[in-house]
């Protein structure tokens, strides 16, 4: 596969949408923590776009890779032209918050 793209579905969500090209049979789609060596196998899949929404965390930097398999299952090493591609999921920041309070009711704005 090649031209992977990774793009992060919302500010305060762990969830990442992950596509790439290619005609495969059927895809693989890896995850680990930048910097370390325990690569997670993510998802199988035939389809070249995967939203990823569980098991990722805040304040983590994560790197994702896709290997694809040919009609007999063997895997296909990535392309010299697939990428990995990384996120970091910060948690958003708030800047310019104010509270006013009357009687039983809060407004910020």
């Amino acid at each position: 596969p090649t031209d992977l793209t990774l793009t992060r579905l919302g500010t305060n969500l762990t969830h990442v949408q992950l596509s790439w090209t290619g005609s495969s049979p059927r895809y693989e789609v890896f995850y680990s923590l930048r910097g370390s060596d325990d690569i997670q196998s993510l998802v199988n899949t035939t389809d070249t776009t995967y939203i990823a929404t569980s098991g990722l965390n805040h304040s983590e930097t994560y790197e994702f890779f896709v290997v694809s398999y040919d009609n007999d299952g063997t895997a296909v090493l990535p392309s010299v032209n697939s990428s990995i591609e990384s996120v970091t999921l910060t948690l958003p920041s708030v800047s310019d918050l104010t509270a006013i309070s009357t009687s039983n009711t809060i407004t910020l704005t």
